[in-house]
């Protein structure tokens, strides 16, 4: 079972020997039976006291000492921090410490999208028009974002109204950030709705998505899977490598040209045939209203690494280490619509230097023995995180504050001249504006950071003269 279907199905009863994996005093939920299991996490049924409203609380497996089930976990519970779609599942709450994490979701009453097709066998095609349409728009937010899902199935996609029918796509625990100019491939998903690229080690992108969703329409439509699945694993995957096309059954012929025409394209073998955005839009079987994004991923991964520093100050450090995890995804998110290469190479030092503190913090979180003074490693950061804070609402400061901040990126490279060009850019304007500061914390700090930046100038005045 899915663990996200689990978070929706009536349930078996509670086994108590797994309630370790939760907090023995939760004074804000009241949990219920346990609803399903998977390999990493068990999900539990819980009323929340103060709301009276139904949730699903998410247990994760932890193994002692093993940062992959922590990282796991957090980068979960922050891509659904951070995702705000109607037809993506919401994020209610979490908490991390060395002996339990959970995440808390929005409760599906009616089970998953496979509970559905079982009860309602005969799906009729405006039904299907309906879930796929939903579907797709929450693709298509994810991919503008490069966010892959890497798991679309019935499973996982939870129906929260039949009459009005809704849906939402949930478990996000194999979600990554496709970052441009670094191919991926993947050998992970549910065997069969993982697409032809992924089961044949080719590269991946956020166009896999697409060929799940087409078996979930194809089985919407026809009630099986679209290629054979009572063969071994080898056959399977060699269909792909012989392009095996699909076989559509008679009963097709009752469909609409526009329910066929789309099923075809999202299930092509070639994932550049796939449906681009643009026409995804355009196509006459799909009708979704497009919402804005109006979230800015750069000042969301300061506000989100400031947040992680002040829950680590507290000692808080799976709540601090989440809020890092955050942090990182909103670069890497910002990172897909930066087309400058200056800023681009900038914004993945940020990401590396981000994802360095995350797994300092993480060892800390499973060892607190550990002496690593990882709050000294961050210090620079922390600074430069609050200054950005305090520079936003003055456009030509925060611009300047990126041009040094770019330029510094480069003295760390070692390429002394372009690091001058940026830091002499950026220094110009802080120094024309310097004068109508007035005195206050953001003064102070951008005195601290100008007197850096010159610094640098100087130290390293020999070697400008000379290239």
């Amino acid at each position: 079972m899915s663990e996200a279907a689990a978070a929706a199905q009536p349930g078996t009863s509670t086994m108590k020997e797994d309630l370790h994996l939760l907090p023995k005093e939760c004074e804000v939920y009241s949990l219920g039976q346990q609803i399903g299991a998977g390999s990493f996490s068990i999900v539990y049924k819980a009323l929340d006291k103060k709301t009276n409203a139904n949730l699903a609380i998410k247990s994760f497996r932890l193994k002692e000492n093993d940062r992959h089930y922590y990282t796991r976990a957090a980068t979960e519970i922050a891509f659904l921090k951070l995702l705000m779609h109607p037809h993506i599942i919401k994020y209610r709450c979490s908490d991390m410490t060395p002996q339990f994490t959970y995440l808390g979701i929005e409760y599906a009453s009616h089970g998953s999208l496979k509970d559905y097709m079982l009860k309602n066998p005969n799906v009729p095609e405006a039904t299907t028009q309906t879930v796929i349409s939903q579907l797709l728009s929450a693709l298509l937010y994810l991919h503008n974002k490069n966010v892959f899902h890497g798991d679309v199935k019935p499973e996982n996609i939870m129906v929260l109204n039949e009459k009005v029918l809704r849906i939402k796509l949930s478990d996000f625990g194999l979600a990554e950030v496709l970052l441009k100019h670094h191919m991926v491939s993947i050998k992970s998903g549910s065997f069969y709705y993982m697409s032809p690229e992924i089961h044949l080690g080719f590269p991946v992108d956020c166009r896999s998505d697409l060929f799940s969703a087409g078996i979930v329409m194809y089985e919407l439509l026809f009630k099986r899977k679209p290629f054979p699945t009572k063969i071994s694993k080898e056959e399977y995957i060699n269909l792909f490598r012989r392009r095996v096309e699909i076989e559509f059954p008679v009963e097709h012929v009752k469909y609409s040209r526009d329910c066929l025409s789309l099923v075809k394209n999202l299930l092509s073998l070639d994932k550049d045939r796939r449906l681009s955005s643009i026409y995804m839009l355009n196509h006459r079987f799909i009708h979704f209203e497009v919402l804005s994004d109006k979230q800015n991923h750069y000042h969301k991964a300061s506000e989100s690494f400031l947040s992680g520093i002040d829950l680590i100050e507290e000692n808080k450090y799976g709540l601090g280490f989440i809020a890092i995890t955050e942090a990182v995804l909103h670069l890497k998110i910002y990172m897909a619509k930066v087309n400058d290469v200056d800023h681009y190479k900038y914004v993945l030092m940020k990401v590396n230097e981000f994802s360095k503190y995350a797994k300092k913090v993480a060892e800390k979180l499973i060892n607190e023995e550990s002496t690593a003074s990882f709050e000294m490693d961050a210090k620079n950061e922390i600074i430069s995180e609050q200054l950005r804070g305090l520079l936003r609402p003055s456009p030509e400061l925060f611009t300047a504050f990126d041009l040094c901040m770019v330029g510094e990126m480069y003295f760390k490279e070692r390429a002394y001249k372009q690091g001058k060009d940026f830091l002499t850019r950026g220094l110009d304007i802080f120094m024309n504006k310097m004068k109508d500061e007035p005195d206050g914390k953001r003064k102070s700090l951008l005195g601290a950071k100008v007197g850096t930046y010159y610094s640098c100038m100087f130290k390293f005045g020999d070697i400008f003269f000379f290239t």
